[in-house]
């Protein structure tokens, strides 16, 4: 027996008309077979959407990374048998995960980004620090060390000079020509040898180096530099609204 004619124009439900011969049963047989073709059709095995309630309706599952038993889903299984292993169906997590289309080298639920991220020097904007500088003053001193037993050139000019004997000691000294004696006049006594006039230089030692020792006292700089940053990790989370990810199951 045929069943019902009459079709809805949207859904193409069916249902009888005059001219049927009406089978109750078999209408809402017809009915309920249409109906189920529809609903795989607006929302198959798989059908994912975002959902706002604490529990997920019937025959849905919540996204959260949690394993199924295959035998309870067994049409789940059967669509993504890649989530199935040893009986359990491992359901992708979208928890604190933002969907977005496969494209630019991510593949399907691949997982890719983060939550936070540390910056690298190289990550860093242009910035400058605060140098703090007090000043300072050194405090030095030096020392010129002995060169050793020599003379220094020295020529003096102009001058004369008489040699006398001192008859304390019996020694030969010279004395400048000043206002109390003339060139050649004798003074002291016993003089032995000839009176000399002259113009004196003493004898270059030639050439030769002086070591300069210092001893630097030293002080510190007092220069610090300001750190800037803490290190902390960056959230690169947009501005969201949390939602639930809800899958059909059943």
């Amino acid at each position: 027996m045929a069943g019902p004619s009459g079709e809805t124009p949207l859904l193409e439900i069916p249902f009888p008309i005059d001219n049927d011969n009406v089978d109750v049963v078999r209408d809402m047989e017809a009915m309920a077979q249409k109906m189920e073709a529809l609903l795989e059709q607006l929302q198959p095995i798989g059908a994912t959407q975002m959902w706002l309630a604490g529990a997920a309706p019937a025959g849905w599952l919540f996204l959260d990374g949690t394993q199924q038993d295959a035998a309870v889903f067994p049409r789940l299984a059967a669509k993504f048998p890649a989530w199935v292993a040893a009986g359990q169906i491992t359901l992708p997590n979208f928890q604190e995960r933002v969907p977005m289309g496969p494209g630019g080298g991510a593949a399907l639920l691949e997982l890719i980004g983060a939550t936070q991220i540390a910056l690298a020097v190289g990550q860093l904007p242009a910035h400058k620090h605060v140098l703090t500088d007090p000043t300072h003053n050194h405090a030095d001193t030096f020392a010129v060390a002995s060169g050793g037993a020599h003379v220094h050139g020295a020529a003096i000019a102009g001058n004369e000079f008489i040699i006398v004997d001192r008859p304390t000691a019996g020694e030969w000294c010279q004395m400048p020509v000043g206002t109390n004696h003339a060139p050649r006049s004798l003074i002291g006594e016993n003089l032995t040898a000839p009176l000399v006039r002259s113009e004196i230089a003493t004898a270059s030692a030639g050439a030769h180096a002086h070591t300069l020792n210092g001893a630097n006292l030293g002080a510190a700089t007092g220069i610090t530099m300001q750190d800037t940053g803490g290190g902390a990790n960056i959230d690169i989370r947009q501005k969201s609204v949390v939602v639930n990810f809800i899958i059909r199951a059943l």
